[in-house]
């Protein structure tokens, strides 16, 4: 069911929830997760009824599903214009057993991790005493029975980083069908070159002349927006009249990654000398996902020198 997302009235847009993908619930699970959504649906429509009477209301019983509802992050905010956002969409494990609730989705990576021995779950202590071995140790695989989709929103120089990681499935928003929009990122605040390292930003630059100057740099952004804008009214096709747009535009794409390679990216993009903007993206993910693997961000922490 396609749902708009209510976000701060600054920066209001529609962000349209994506229905479950196949390729992340096998079939069994997500029969399970349907009935759980029509329970829970029937239920909220019950306990409303109850209200408008006046009727005093249950609590609801445990129904499993992780609810993603409020999994937003607004991100590259000192900016003129718009923030980006990251959303967690989806999520695999996205039902969790009752008896599994001190793992959240950890269950599908200890479940992984004793196959072996045809085991599962065990006690809470022992569960998370095995993943922090499987982290120190550098034992991966069972950390790619979890997965995650994410619908990014971040000025294009941030995609062009980003789609180095090329162990993730990514589809993104087309300049050849569709008009893109007037959004861009224009920070605030600037940095001179590096000393130290040559790829990085070093020092705030506070003199004004340069300040303005960079101001007038991105107001061309909308200048050329809208040249753009002219030559789509007078018919020269998408594809070409978008090649003149500037890297500070905005652009749009999901991501969906298992969580051992979302953590290989947060170690290297969350890392001091990764660039700040997308060093904000990195970090809102891993915040979004913290309460999903406990113990496993609790131990990347511990092993990694990414800060937490």
């Amino acid at each position: 069911m396609l749902k708009s997302l209510n976000v701060s009235r600054k920066y209001v847009r529609n962000v349209m929830s994506i229905s479950l993908q196949n390729n992340l619930i096998d079939m069994g699970a997500r029969h399970e997760v349907s009935a759980v959504l029509l329970e829970r649906h029937v239920l909220a429509e019950e306990t409303a009824k109850k209200r408008d009477k006046g009727e005093p209301v249950r609590r609801p019983k445990y129904d499993g599903l992780i609810n993603l509802d409020k999994s937003i992050k607004h991100v590259n905010t000192d900016t003129y214009g718009p923030p980006g956002f990251v959303r967690l969409v989806d999520c695999m494990p996205r039902y969790i057993p009752e008896d599994c609730k001190h793992l959240m989705c950890d269950h599908a990576i200890v479940q992984a991790a004793r196959v072996s021995f045809d085991q599962g779950i065990k006690t809470p202590d022992k569960d998370k005493s095995l993943i922090d071995f499987l982290i120190r140790h550098k034992h991966t695989s069972p950390f790619e029975m979890v997965k995650f989709k994410f619908h990014i929103k971040c000025p294009i120089f941030v995609q062009r980083q980003w789609i180095r990681h090329r162990t993730a499935n990514v589809n993104e928003i087309s300049g050849r069908y569709s008009v893109i929009k007037a959004e861009f990122y224009c920070p605030r605040t600037i940095y001179d070159q590096g000393k130290l390292n040559k790829q990085m930003s070093g020092n705030k630059i506070t003199d004004q002349e340069t300040k303005y100057l960079f101001d007038e740099y991105m107001s061309n952004s909308y200048k050329q927006y809208s040249v753009y804008n002219q030559l789509i009214k007078k018919g020269v096709s998408r594809e070409i009249a978008r090649i003149g747009l500037p890297q500070n535009m905005y652009t749009e794409f999901y991501w969906s990654i298992d969580l051992h390679n979302l953590l290989n990216f947060i170690r290297l993009r969350s890392a001091h000398n990764a660039q700040s903007e997308i060093r904000e993206y990195s970090d809102a993910m891993k915040n979004l996902i913290t309460d999903l693997c406990p113990n496993t961000i609790e131990a990347f922490d511990k092993y990694s020198n990414t800060p937490s």
